[in-house]
C-alpha cells in the first residue's frame, strides 16, 4: 500500500531551568534557562536534515531550540524558524510556580488528588484531553506542510501526553509509573504515515518503539 505522506518529527525538550533545579511547577510560567540549561544544549545530537524548526511562545523552548541550531551551524538569517503555540507546555494554573511541599499546604485536597491522578481536575489547571488534542492539531498541521522533516522544541508535559496519545495509556498515569522519562534536552523521534485509510504512527524514546494505528 502506497504512503502518501512520510513525516519525521524530532521533538527535544527544552534544556534545565531554575525551576527544574528547585523542583517548581512551571507550565506556562515563562522561566528562562539556567546554566546548567545551556549546558544541556549541547548534548543534543541531530540525525536528520530538517526543513523546519519549531518552537513554543516560551523562552526556553526558543532559546534551546536556537542554541542547538547555532551548535549545528544550523543558524542564519534564512533558517525557517517558526513559533508554535501548539507544542507549549501544559498549563498547570494555580501550581504554577510552587513545589509539591507548597502545593500541598496550600492546597491540601487538589494536591491529594493529583498524588493519584496526573489529569486532576480543577478550572485553571489544562486536561490532559487539551494537551492532547494539542498533538492531533500540531501533527494534522505538519501533515498539511510540503515539508517531511522537522525539529521541534517542546516540554515534558507534552512529551508525555504524546506517549499516552501513542500508546493509549491511562491519562491519569503519574509519570513515575510510566517506564519512559524526559529529562531536559532528550530526543524523541516521531515518524508518522499517512496511508489511504490509516495513519502509522512510530515513537521512539530512547531505546522503546511505540506503535499506533489509526483509521481516517
Amino acid at each position: 500500500m502506497s504512503t502518501i505522506k512520510n513525516l519525521k518529527i524530532t521533538f527535544v525538550r527544552h534544556g534545565t531551568t531554575e525551576y527544574n533545579l528547585q523542583d517548581r511547577v512551571q507550565g506556562s510560567i515563562d522561566i528562562p534557562l539556567s546554566k546548567k540549561g545551556l549546558d544541556d544544549i549541547n548534548i543534543v545530537k541531530l540525525k536528520h536534515n530538517y526543513e523546519a524548526f519549531y518552537h513554543s511562545p516560551l523562552t526556553r523552548s526558543k532559546d534551546t531550540l536556537l542554541g542547538i541550531l547555532l551548535n549545528h551551524d544550523l543558524l542564519n538569517d534564512d533558517s525557517p524558524i517558526k513559533e508554535n503555540a501548539y507544542i507549549t507546555e501544559r498549563s498547570y494554573g494555580i501550581f504554577e510556580g510552587l513545589t509539591k511541599k507548597e502545593i500541598q499546604e496550600k492546597y491540601p485536597d487538589l494536591y491529594n488528588e493529583w498524588m493519584i491522578n496526573e489529569n486532576v481536575q480543577h478550572e485553571s489547571i489544562e486536561t490532559v484531553e487539551n494537551v492532547v488534542k494539542r498533538i492531533e492539531t500540531f501533527i494534522s498541521i505538519m501533515i498539511s506542510y510540503s515539508h517531511n522533516n522537522i525539529l521541534a522544541v517542546t516540554h515534558s508535559g507534552f512529551l508525555y501526553a504524546l506517549y499516552k496519545f501513542v500508546t493509549d495509556q491511562p491519562l491519569y498515569l503519574k509519570p513515575h509509573e510510566i517506564d519512559i522519562s524526559f529529562p531536559n534536552c532528550c530526543v524523541v523521534e516521531l515518524e508518522v504515515n499517512v496511508l489511504y485509510h490509516h495513519i502509522e504512527f512510530h515513537l521512539k524514546i530512547q531505546d522503546k518503539v511505540f506503535y499506533k494505528k489509526v483509521s481516517h
